[in-house]
């Protein structure tokens, strides 16, 4: 089953019958596998436009995420410096309890023939001293936090292949492991949400 929308395909659902807090017969909680692949990831940043901003006087852009296994690695152009690029690569870890994730062991890389930007004076200014690594940290934060928002705003629809289709009304996600492989992440959550399954005799696939 999947979801475009949302750029995620649900590998394995889960019943859990023991829901603290919440009215069996109001909702229903459920363990989910989803996969965010690379590419999905790299299409929301160019609709997006995501500019990332280190200090008043520089920005990067044109945001390229790879993934592999336990590595994360992302390249972007140096927006005032023409012909200038950076590659970070790090190890993600996310935090369950504080649900937010954070980058360890960076390590940067810059290319350029612009020789102010070869510079270490340059480089330690404008990245060590911004915490290019958290800066980028709180952006993926804050775009999961962004996401999830809008995911509890509305119901989620989707279809049943030859039988109908459904929608749940989300009322709480908590992701409780990240795992990042070739190209994709593997996100293990437990949903919160009210489940509605529509049964048709149509012959036209969903």
């Amino acid at each position: 089953m999947s979801n475009d929308k949302f750029g995620v395909k649900i590998k394995h659902l889960t019943m859990n019958e023991d829901v603290s807090g919440i009215a069996q017969l109001d909702c229903s909680s459920i363990q989910v596998e989803i996969i965010i692949e690379e590419s999905w990831i790299n299409q929301f940043i160019r609709e997006k436009q995501i500019v990332l901003t280190l200090d008043e006087k520089n920005h990067l852009t044109t945001l390229q995420v790879s993934i592999r296994a336990g590595s994360l690695s992302v390249s972007a152009d140096i927006l005032e410096k023409d012909g200038s690029s950076l590659e970070l690569n790090a190890q993600p870890e996310w935090d369950a309890n504080r649900q937010q994730l954070s980058i360890k062991d960076v390590k940067l890389q810059t290319s350029s023939k612009n020789l102010w930007v070869k510079s270490a004076g340059w480089f330690a200014q404008a990245f060590l001293n911004s915490r290019i690594d958290k800066k980028i940290a709180d952006q993926a934060n804050l775009l999961y936090r962004t996401q999830l928002e809008k995911i509890l705003k509305e119901p989620v629809h989707f279809p049943i292949p030859k039988t109908g289709g459904g929608e749940v009304d989300i009322t709480a996600i908590s992701v409780r492991e990240l795992i990042f492989t070739d190209q994709a992440i593997r996100v293990k959550a437990t949903i919160d949400g009210y489940w509605k399954l529509y049964l048709t005799n149509s012959k036209q696939e969903l």
